[in-house]
């Protein structure tokens, strides 16, 4: 599995973008919290991908979005990548020079991507009652929901990530949350 596959179900996982809401760079943190050791018993490694127009220093570490076993020093910027990604050289040292950034092969990464998205998913819900903790008091034209209905369905979501698992939940008011998840275990 790669990371955008891995970060696209967290999302789902996490109704990321439903109030109370997860912001990209907070699913991105539960994504790296919790990468573990790949199917081939490399343990998961600190280097973050690359992402389009994000700010590089001299010195940082990056792989690509699609990791090819390889890791790259920045050693040349102007302050950001651009919207394109590199074509990696494959070869020792070997540079490539994109949009005022110079990334350069600096040794094997051969993690090939595996996360615990269960326990990134209970940890992302326990996230969102910890925002709702402090607000959420509204009604439609049919429930009116209370801030502890939606602080206590964020923990139930938590617990049964928590097992492992994933059941429909019935809520106070009677409403059902029951995301969509698909392949839950990290498996490639």
């Amino acid at each position: 599995m790669n990371e955008a596959t891995a970060r696209a179900q967290l999302q789902s996982m996490t109704a990321w973008d439903a109030e109370p809401t997860l912001t990209a760079a907070e699913v991105q943190r539960l994504l790296d919290m919790h990468r573990m050791v790949d199917v081939y018993g490399v343990l998961a490694d600190a280097y973050a991908s690359w992402a389009a127009s994000s700010p590089y220093i001299v010195g940082q570490l990056v792989v690509p979005t699609v990791r090819n076993g390889h890791f790259y020093n920045v050693t040349v910027s102007d302050g950001a990548s651009g919207p394109t990604e590199p074509v990696w050289p494959l070869t020792s040292g070997g540079a490539v020079v994109l949009d005022g950034v110079t990334y350069t092969e600096a040794g094997s990464a051969p993690w090939s991507g595996r996360w615990a998205l269960n326990m990134a998913a209970a940890e992302g819900w326990r996230w969102k009652a910890g925002k709702c903790a402090g607000r959420f008091s509204f009604s439609s034209e049919v429930n009116s929901f209370q801030r502890r209905q939606i602080h206590e369905m964020c923990l139930q979501m938590a617990a049964q990530y928590d097992k492992g698992g994933l059941s429909t939940i019935q809520v106070d008011a009677g409403s059902i949350f029951d995301p969509v998840i698909g392949n839950v275990n990290g498996a490639p």
